[in-house]
């Protein structure tokens, strides 16, 4: 018969065996995530022989004065050189490329100059022999104008040149030379034809937006800003993932990230909203991912819309709950009346980020996983309540508490 003691002492080892088990599956769990992760994101990356190709055609299109932009040259004579594609989702195309020692991003919503509209419009002459009519200068501004004024909202200022906002060369050199101009209006369209390049180039001026470098044809390049091994922490190994970054790091991200939504709020035109919050969508300026003053950068706005826009989208669509009106992170409400969306979005830019960076969930471990033990259960508590804040007026105040709860810990 067993005594006590040696009863306990097998519910110990068991318990032991239990928690170990248990580590092992997490453990078992992450790495999985990752990588699945990982082959998710390999599934959507590009070759380096399709991004040579890629901008073999774009320098074909440039010698033959169908393209035009202020780096062209650079591009097809090898001074910008192609280091890697980054990605390519959605027919999205990233590359990495070196120029004048500085690492840079050309991006493009379409690899091919066939999947944008053109700006002229093909008629027969008197000989019936195709020809392309362009607008002319004063029509195609307007044009310009009305893309950016229809991505842009209310924004646009009266009197605003948008083609000198928004394009790189002399708009007044090129209009010199016909076959110049119509390359430069073919490039301009296009790039108009991208609401990302809209943003960034509307908006470059910013602290935590790219700064837009110059372009080529549908091809445009922005300042590198990586999201770094903190931000993508599925690219360590398992080891390195449960051992975790050093919270110091984290946590001046962190704030960064604060600052970056309290820019969103306050500091554009127009409140902004971010409806696809996830790492890599953002990233770091040069040197600052273990400072204490890191810079964060929004790198990817597919889905950052202004307050005019938002409910519009938002607005679309029979329902029955208030999550058949959501779109991506964003979260709507559904008219139980109607039983149709309202346009209206009813979460903050703070439940967003603390739900989809600041806290674990799908496999990815959260920004601020294993916070030191002078603030873990005061930040618990926040963090809880900052997942389901909305647009209540209390958001303010939790966003204040969490920001002195991260300066406390780095103190």
């Amino acid at each position: 018969m067993l005594s006590k003691t040696t009863g306990k002492h097998r519910v110990s080892r068991w318990k032991s065996t239990l928690l170990k088990a248990c580590l092992i599956l997490v453990a078992i769990c992450l790495a999985y995530a990752a990588f699945t992760g990982r082959l998710m994101q390999l599934s959507q990356s590009c070759t380096h022989k399709q991004s040579k190709v890629t901008i073999g055609k774009l320098c074909d299109l440039y010698k033959s004065k169908i393209i035009n932009g202020n780096l062209c040259n650079d591009i097809c004579s090898g001074n910008i050189e192609y280091i890697d594609c980054l990605h390519s989702p959605r027919g999205k195309v990233v590359l990495l490329a070196q120029w004048k020692n500085q690492k840079i991003v050309l991006k493009t919503k379409h690899p091919s100059v066939d999947a944008y509209a053109p700006v002229y419009s093909v008629m027969e002459n008197l000989e019936g022999i195709a020809e392309k009519m362009y607008p002319e200068d004063v029509i195609f501004k307007s044009l310009v104008e009305s893309q950016a004024q229809t991505y842009l909202g209310t924004i646009i200022k009266e009197g605003d040149d948008v083609v000198d906002r928004f394009w790189f060369g002399n708009w007044s050199k090129d209009r010199l030379n016909t076959l110049s101009f119509h390359a430069s209006m073919n490039s301009l369209w296009m790039l108009m034809s991208q609401d990302e390049y809209i943003f960034l180039k509307y908006h470059d001026t910013h602290p935590n937006v790219p700064q837009v470098l110059g372009a080529c044809g549908y091809f445009y390049a922005v300042e590198y800003s990586p999201p770094g091994v903190i931000f993508e922490p599925e690219f360590l190994n398992i080891g390195q993932q449960l051992q975790s970054a050093p919270w110091q790091g984290r946590a001046n991200i962190a704030l960064g990230l604060l600052k970056l939504i309290t820019a969103f709020d306050k500091s554009f035109p127009q409140k902004l909203y971010h409806c696809d919050v996830k790492e890599g969508n953002f990233g770091l300026q040069s040197n600052t991912e273990w400072a204490t003053d890191a810079v964060v950068k929004v790198i990817d706005v597919d889905m950052v819309f202004y307050e005019n826009k938002i409910g519009e989208i938002m607005g679309q669509g029979e329902c029955v709950r208030d999550s058949d009106c959501d779109f991506f992170h964003c979260r709507g409400r559904c008219n139980q009346e109607t039983r149709m969306c309202s346009p209206e979005i009813i979460s903050s830019n703070l439940q967003v980020f603390c739900s989809n960076l600041f806290l674990p969930r799908h496999g990815k471990p959260g920004l601020l996983r294993y916070p030191p033990s002078s603030i873990s259960k005061e930040l618990a508590i926040v963090l809880e309540k900052c997942t389901t804040v909305g647009q209540s007026p209390r958001q303010a105040d939790i966003q204040k508490e969490l920001k002195r709860l991260l300066i406390k810990s780095l103190e």
